[in-house]
């Protein structure tokens, strides 16, 4: 049961830590970036590390205040969860 269920939290990670590296990239050109929403719904959606690693891995959007709040909040809630669903 643990298998599936850390491959499903890889991949959603990568997914967080490329459009991240996306935005950036964009940001950069000066083009159609990604919405704020949907870079936060794909750390909420169990993406928070990889979305962690590459705003710092890029350094994007680490000057505001919303986007490492709530980085930081998903990653300890959903490490809660996590801890809740294997170990209780």
């Amino acid at each position: 049961m643990q298998f599936p269920i850390l491959l499903v939290l890889m991949t959603l990670n990568i997914y967080s830590f490329i459009i991240v590296a996306i935005d950036k990239k964009k940001s950069i050109k000066n083009t159609y970036r990604i919405p704020e929403k949907k870079l936060l719904q794909s750390a909420m959606t169990f993406g928070s590390l990889g979305f962690l690693l590459a705003m710092y891995t890029f350094r994007h959007k680490t000057r505001k205040f919303k986007f490492i709040f709530l980085g930081w909040f998903f990653l300890v809630l959903q490490a809660c969860f996590l801890f809740y669903i294997f170990y209780l």
